[in-house]
């Protein structure tokens, strides 16, 4: 008798649009269910950042378990890598995804 442990795993693409100008990165972070505590705070998250351009961007999260994430966006548009604030309310463009089932 065989055993054996299949992972299903794939792709997840991620498509931004509304890009209003071409300013710094878009950064995207993708949360397991196991990490929810920690939305919007990535550890040991997956993140893809490119270039921002006003056509829209993809970025392709490859090999991704099976099971329901959250995606969070947002416009680096300085280029500092975090999500400037003042006061606590954001001053970059972001977004947050619901959860969904890969």
């Amino acid at each position: 008798m065989a055993i054996t442990n299949v992972a299903l795993a794939a792709d997840i693409q991620v498509n931004i649009t509304g890009i209003e100008k071409p300013d710094g990165f878009i950064r995207v972070a993708l949360f397991p269910e196991s990490k929810e505590e920690q939305f919007p705070q990535p550890v040991d998250v997956k993140q893809l950042a490119t270039e921002a351009k006003t056509v829209g961007v993809s970025v392709v999260f490859k090999d991704i378990s099976t099971g329901t994430y959250a995606i969070s966006v947002v416009h680096d548009k300085n280029n500092n890598s975090k999500m400037d604030t003042f006061l606590g309310i954001p001053q970059e463009p972001y977004g947050n995804s619901g959860k969904y089932t890969s």
